[in-house]
């Protein structure tokens, strides 16, 4: 981002209580501890939703558009959206669970869940992959 570009912003951000700039990294671990939830409202169909499933590991559900990728990603772990949808929609889902300890509490744990089935494990994408490879090398009848 240019320096100027980026000055504009974090002047603006600094108006916002509740936003905080961090600057890119490659480690994500610190951001996902200080995170409580993920929101995903793309507008275009995503082929799979990498970053949902990366905060559900750490136990974060994630609100998201019902679109592409997203929506399996997502799964039972969060709250999906119609991407085009009232903002005040978002909105509700967002104060749902950040006082709803107990739909906090549910989501996390089926965000969990999600991040740990077995189609995601090394295991069953390495042999996906061989099957897949395997397929494709063979001689069409």
């Amino acid at each position: 981002m240019e320096p100027a570009r980026k000055s504009a912003l974090l002047r603006d951000l600094s108006r916002i209580p509740n936003i905080r700039w961090h600057d890119a990294t490659q480690d994500m671990k610190e951001p996902y501890r200080q995170a409580r939830l993920l929101l995903a409202p793309s507008q275009c169909f995503e082929a799979f939703g990498r970053v949902v499933v990366e905060a559900q590991t750490n136990g974060i559900p994630a609100i998201a558009s019902n679109i592409g990728g997203l929506a399996e990603a997502v799964g039972e772990g969060g709250i999906l959206l119609a991407p085009d949808g009232q903002v005040e929609l978002w909105a509700e889902a967002v104060r749902k669970l950040w006082f709803d300890e107990t739909e906090y509490s549910h989501l996390r744990d089926k965000a969990l869940s999600m991040a740990s089935r077995k189609q995601l494990s090394p295991e069953f994408l390495t042999d996906r992959l061989e099957q897949l490879l395997l397929e494709a090398s063979k001689e069409p009848n």
